[in-house]
């Protein structure tokens, strides 16, 4: 389901879907799992996506920023069940990197600061 949402552009919903999926991970292998580092992998290469199609929208910033922690989280996880020589992890280095720069970017800094701040707080995956 979630690749069909993905490849018609329903990017929206497959987010929804993958965290309702993570949720249900979380649960049944634990937090730290390589099941749940997977789909935030997953997770982060849709937001990515979404970002990367629709850099005008006005919720641009907030996608931005929680993309980037989910990444981290994402490097995480994966690093912790498959150490840091494994190459998926360098990928979502470049990747959390690469969104870095686009929240320095787009930084005004009391705005951004204070969305940030939020997710970090209401951020529910």
């Amino acid at each position: 389901m979630v690749n069909v949402l993905f490849s018609t552009g329903d990017f929206s919903k497959s987010v929804e879907l993958i965290k309702q999926n993570i949720q249900s991970l979380e649960y049944q292998f634990g937090s730290f799992s390589a099941e749940v580092a997977h789909e935030l992998r997953k997770l982060s290469d849709v937001m990515l996506e979404r970002i990367v199609t629709s850099p005008h929208n006005s919720e641009y910033r907030d996608w931005c920023l929680e993309t980037h922690k989910i990444i981290k989280k994402a490097v995480q996880l994966t690093e912790l069940n498959y150490g840091s020589w494994e190459p998926l992890v360098k990928r979502l280095k470049y990747n959390e990197e690469y969104l870095a720069s686009l929240v320095n970017d787009n930084r005004s800094s009391d705005v951004v600061d204070s969305v940030h701040h939020n997710l970090h707080y209401n951020l529910k995956i």
